[in-house]
């Protein structure tokens, strides 16, 4: 048993440092703009915190005089998790509105809140029991829908060749595998499956939004522009620079960078 309980331990504080690198890889990472950046930082402070709502859990499952508690922290963990699904909703298609979305999180943590004074979602028994109600399937239906969303939502912004999406695609399979593992044991572990496929998924997303990133930097010549010049700055900056009679136009990306696209060689238009 002690053993078992410093694996545990070991693991919990090995997931906490790839966490902790992930945020510093964020904050270095020069493709990102400051708004994807603090998205993503929020995203990781809110997997660290479902990491110690997991651990948290684990331990009071040993404690016979903290149901209150063990009940608080459970509600915690299911109004979190869709909560990272629609962040990073916000990453991949920044110019939608998500209004909506967040009346779904809004719904989805009341009916959990219901647990302090009804038994219809979960109650924790005078035993330290976990008891599921009519409702305690509820998080996983919503956490279904939004990651369904978000997958088509990947598809529909970047998904021009099937390679595009693999990890997108990865991600998700991974994430519904885990939820039905943890729903079919019996034992909670420190940390439950459906947690590190979020860390998982928060990680691999991450990689593939930063190659997707990088990719709508890069110039028609193969040079990469850089993503941090104001667009009115970087415009001027590109139509004095314009040489060989060429005329360009400029747009903003979705993620607020320019993309540069050669109309048409004014020579060619005088002729």
């Amino acid at each position: 048993m002690i053993l078992l309980n410093s694996v545990n331990q070991y693991l919990v504080l090995f997931i906490f440092l790839m966490m902790i690198g992930l945020s510093l890889v964020v904050l270095n990472d020069s493709f990102l703009h400051h708004r994807q950046r603090m998205l993503l930082l929020l995203i990781i402070a809110l997997v660290i915190s479902l990491i110690s709502q997991n651990y948290i859990e684990y331990i009071l499952v040993n404690s016979m005089t903290m149901r209150l508690l063990r009940t608080s922290i459970a509600i915690y963990g299911y109004s979190v998790r869709p909560v990272i699904l629609v962040l990073l909703m916000y990453l991949v298609a920044p110019n939608k509105s998500y209004r909506n979305m967040w009346v779904i999180l809004f719904v989805n943590a009341a009916v959990y809140y219901s647990a302090l004074f009804s038994d219809i979602c979960f109650r924790i028994n005078e035993e330290n029991v976990y008891v599921a109600g009519p409702l305690s399937g509820f998080c996983f239906i919503i956490s279904a829908f939004l990651l369904s969303y978000l997958l088509y939502l990947t598809i529909h912004e970047y998904g021009t060749k099937v390679k595009e999406v693999l990890i997108p695609l990865f991600i998700y399979l991974s994430i519904i595998v885990s939820a039905m593992i943890d729903y079919n044991i019996s034992v909670i572990p420190p940390v439950s499956f459906l947690t590190l496929a979020v860390v998982n998924g928060c990680l691999f997303y991450y990689i593939w939004l930063h190659l997707q990133f990088e990719r709508e930097h890069v110039r028609p010549d193969g040079t990469t522009a850089h993503p941090h010049h104001d667009d009115t700055d970087s415009a001027s900056l590109f139509i004095q620079h314009t040489f060989n009679n060429q005329s360009i136009m400029y747009k903003r990306s979705r993620t607020g960078g320019i993309h540069l696209r050669k109309i048409c060689d004014i020579s060619q238009t005088k002729s």
